[in-house]
């Protein structure tokens, strides 16, 4: 057995827990309860009377109360969760891990109700806030560090949703079987729902994402939004490329189902993710190529696109980015 396959029954644990739990009151004596239940299993196991899996499962749930009280705390006890805890132990840490240092950073401003966005470029690690920050600079010696105040209300706004959208995406990771993909226009943020979904399944979404307005749809209910999420982003040889998102040839399909034209970002900006030019759709099993500008926008901003087109005989459409990953990888495409 491996440590990440505890880990992942761990979090799966802790979801289903929080669905009938969601509340922190009483979580200590639940842990307690739980670490009690695991000590019993042992014994139960050593005399035969509990199996092996029983023991295993009595001690993910222990494990996932410890994590509940470590993360949630409970309001019976002084204890406070802080993120700065995290930072202080004394973990190893590679001084020239850029990545990990931009999720130090990133988890010391973790508040979602902040529009700031933390990324590297390779070299550098790039903050973007509202207002200045105060960074105890101490974790980050020996890599630069970019900090930018955002002054236009547009982009302020724009960049507080979309990285809510990306924060939302990774909350809603457990929820696979029913949503496709997770994007937001210019005021909202948007679950989209597979096809087929019932109006009975949609997803809780999670307390920290109470200040912003979230709609849930299913796919093909109406058409994808104007900003954010669009079915109409996507490149191959023959179609031709545009920055501008007011272009009418945006929203003109060819014979061979593509868009005559599809948008990219600028030719500026710094890469977060490697330039893949190769997925596959899950629904088909057939892997597209796209051109390397596509491919470059994916690498600058992996949310730009809500959609991208398939190639497979019997799809020959755009399909939200949740269906494909990379092919050199298990990542999945606009992650």
């Amino acid at each position: 057995m491996e440590f990440k396959q505890i880990t992942e029954c761990v979090e799966a644990e802790i979801k289903r827990a929080r669905k009938l739990f969601p509340e922190n009151v009483m979580q200590v004596q639940a842990m307690n309860e739980e670490v009690g239940e695991f000590n019993k299993a042992l014994l139960e196991n050593w005399y035969g009377k509990d199996s092996d899996a029983d023991v295993f499962k009595e001690g993910i749930q222990a494990i996932a109360m410890i994590y509940r009280v470590l993360l949630e705390g409970d309001p019976a006890f002084k204890y406070k969760p802080d993120t700065d805890l995290y930072i202080k132990y004394p973990i190893e840490r590679d001084k020239n891990d850029i990545d990990a240092a931009t999720d130090i950073l990133s988890n010391m401003l973790s508040d979602i109700n902040q529009p700031t966005f933390v990324k590297n470029d390779g070299n550098k690690i790039i903050a973007y806030s509202p207002s200045p920050l105060g960074i105890d600079d101490t974790h980050f010696q020996g890599f630069d560090l970019e900090i930018n105040i955002i002054v236009d209300i547009k982009k302020y706004l724009e960049i507080k949703l979309s990285y809510a959208s990306e924060c939302l995406g990774r909350q809603l990771m457990g929820y696979e079987s029913i949503v496709s993909a997770v994007g937001h226009d210019q005021e909202k943020l948007i679950v989209y729902l597979k096809r087929g979904v019932s109006i009975h399944d949609k997803v809780d979404i999670p307390s920290l994402f109470q200040n912003y307005t979230v709609v849930q749809k299913v796919i093909g209910e109406d058409i994808f939004p104007a900003a954010g999420v669009t079915p109409d982003q996507h490149w191959t040889k023959g179609t031709g490329l545009t920055t501008d998102r007011n272009d009418p040839d945006l929203h003109v399909k060819k014979d061979n189902g593509q868009y005559k034209k599809h948008i990219v970002t600028e030719n500026t900006g710094t890469y977060i993710r490697p330039i893949r030019t190769k997925y596959i759709h899950d629904t088909c099993g057939v892997e597209t190529v796209m051109g390397e500008d596509i491919a470059k926008t994916y690498a600058k901003d992996p949310t730009f696109y809500g959609s991208t087109f398939c190639v497979g005989t019997k799809c020959k459409d755009y399909f939200p980015v949740g269906e494909f990953k990379w092919s050199d990888t298990e990542d999945r495409v606009g992650s």
